[in-house]
């Protein structure tokens, strides 16, 4: 009381411990703070706890991810219990506790508190909110520290990770080693950065995403995309929206190859039984500019269906047309020409 220093018993140091953990079990970065006249006569002042929340639609944008078959890690530099604090805030490792109601969407069970957020979209921190399991024990297995990381050797890292949704006190290096890790397992990464250290694992991975307002020009220049917020939710709006262009162009090119295909075979029907041409070079040009232009850029920015939102990531090697577009291609050519050749033949007896 008086402010003089007194010895740090066993049982003080373990207290002081347990309390760090507590602090960090719900979500607090945990400073231990010291004073004194020189780094090798300090004295233990006590600890504080910050607060660094997930930013405003994180937990939206994780939970439309993870619809969308997109698989979200965490690499940090925290503590254990820290991250998996977050983790479980945000929603990565409750992704298993999501259910699907009869609309479609998913929403977080929270029956057993196994997530700190609600579907009001709540993210601010409940200093009451615990669980009477163990976070090693509730989610051990699902978290890899950098230490671990190192002691696995490169062949068998690939298999090591699986499963594994959070990886703490990591280095730069180690986001290098997941990158690589990762893709050897088939998967497509995009790895978000901001720092020096984080330019190779930003060119090594399929898509580097760097911050534009808070990284560096090194991780800018390294990176495919910058997000100019540096905002997560940015990512995911950038996902559906590739979505949508992909789903669109395939509806272009439906819609291209029916009415091109409907043309080529009624003039080779009509040229094989000796008919006159159903078309002429002026109905041809009409149909070119204005029948098919106008409804196939209509089709191009035609809002996307959100089970195309839904739907899991394809692969990279995917072609845009498939088997299924073009019977679907050919079945409208097919109908098309015989419609127009129905008519032609009919208005040819007629004029007879």
């Amino acid at each position: 009381a008086d402010g003089s220093s007194v010895t740090l018993t066993d049982s003080e140091k373990a207290r002081a411990l347990s309390r760090s953990r507590e602090m960090s079990g719900r979500g607090l970065r945990v400073l231990a703070m010291a004073f004194g006249p020189s780094l090798e006569t300090l004295s233990f002042a006590g600890i504080i706890g910050i607060e660094d929340p997930p930013r405003e639609g994180v937990v939206e944008s994780i939970r439309s991810l993870h619809k969308s078959g997109v698989k979200v890690l965490m690499v940090t530099g925290d503590s254990k219990e820290t991250a998996i604090a977050i983790a479980r805030r945000c929603g990565i490792l409750c992704s298993s506790t999501f259910t699907q109601n009869s609309s479609g969407d998913i929403d977080p069970a929270n029956g057993q508190g196994r997530c700190s957020f609600d579907s009001s979209g709540d993210e601010r921190l409940d200093l009451d909110a615990h669980s009477d399991i163990p976070l090693d024990e509730e989610y051990g297995q699902y978290a890899l520290s950098g230490r671990q990381l190192d002691s696995i050797g490169q062949q068998y890292l690939p298999d090591s990770i699986a499963g594994v949704k959070v990886f703490y006190r990591v280095a730069p290096r180690h986001k290098l080693a997941l990158v690589r890790a990762l893709q050897k397992r088939g998967e497509i990464v995009a790895m978000t950065g901001d720092g020096v250290n984080d330019a190779t694992a930003l060119k090594a991975s399929d898509i580097g995403v760097a911050m534009g307002l808070g990284g560096t020009d090194v991780a800018k220049e390294a990176a495919d995309v910058v997000l100019a917020d540096d905002n997560f939710t940015t990512i995911t709006h950038a996902i559906a929206e590739g979505k949508g262009i992909f789903f669109n162009i395939r509806n272009f090119l439906s819609f291209q190859l029916s009415t091109s295909f409907a043309a080529l075979a009624m003039e080779s029907v009509a040229t094989v039984f000796s008919l006159p041409s159903p078309l002429n070079a002026m109905q041809i040009l009409w149909i070119n500019i204005i029948m098919d232009g106008p409804p196939a850029q209509s089709l191009g920015v035609e809002p996307v269906d959100p089970r195309v939102l839904r739907a899991p990531p394809r692969k990279v090697n995917d072609p845009i047309i498939t088997r299924a577009l073009l019977t679907r291609a050919i079945s409208s050519a097919a109908l098309i020409m015989f419609l127009t050749l129905s008519v032609f033949t009919k208005e040819l007896d007629d004029g007879r």
